[in-house]
């Protein structure tokens, strides 16, 4: 089936979108909303993603692009999804997500963005990163071949992350105690042992 949707700038009240899924751990701000806009084309087994963008908040933003195909077996499909931008802040955050989800001995960074790419299937797929705080900045990079058949042995993984003046007793709420950090790991295997 072949599909062609564009939904412009639209609204969800959050009050609506809890009366349809109450289990959803935000929280039930009067008057708060999102906001979303969409074009896809393409068929199922080949879905092209050419605008994806949901606001909330002041500062939350999810805007990204991308292609998938195999759906709809979504564990095994291919996914090629660019995120351009991910953004919000400390003060969203509180306002938006339940207070059960949020540790009470870490302190939000004030804001962050993230970028990044992801492409293959949840099994064998190469990923990257840019995350930036107010309080410090991550880069990172990931790539999973996992092996076909019984035997783990073939299967290999490497990750490469670059941590860029950190500042851990910001997020812990402890600057007397702890200050910034610089790490820079990297990390391969061949055999992933399954629990």
């Amino acid at each position: 089936m072949n599909v062609i949707a564009t939904i412009g700038d639209s609204h969800l009240a959050i009050s609506d979108l809890l009366f349809f899924q109450p289990s959803l751990p935000i929280k039930n701000t009067s008057g708060a909303s999102i906001r979303f806009s969409s074009r896809l084309s393409g068929l199922i087994g080949d879905l092209h993603v050419e605008e994806f963008r949901v606001a909330a908040g002041d500062s939350t933003l999810i805007d990204l692009t991308g292609s998938i195909r195999g759906l709809p077996e979504a564990a095994t499909a291919n996914y090629d999804v660019n995120l351009r931008l991910f953004s919000s802040g400390r003060n969203d955050i509180h306002a938006l997500i339940a207070d059960t989800l949020l540790p009470k001995n870490i302190v939000l960074p004030a804001t962050m963005k993230m970028s990044g790419n992801f492409k293959g299937t949840l099994k064998n797929f190469s990923a990257s990163t840019v995350i930036a705080t107010s309080i410090g900045n991550l880069k990172g990079n990931a790539v999973l071949n996992t092996a076909e058949g019984p035997g783990p042995k073939a299967s290999q993984w490497k990750t490469d992350v670059i941590v860029e003046e950190f500042n851990v007793g910001s997020l812990l709420g402890d600057t007397e105690t702890f200050g910034p950090v610089f790490v820079e790991c990297l990390s391969c295997r061949n055999g992933i042992k399954q629990r």
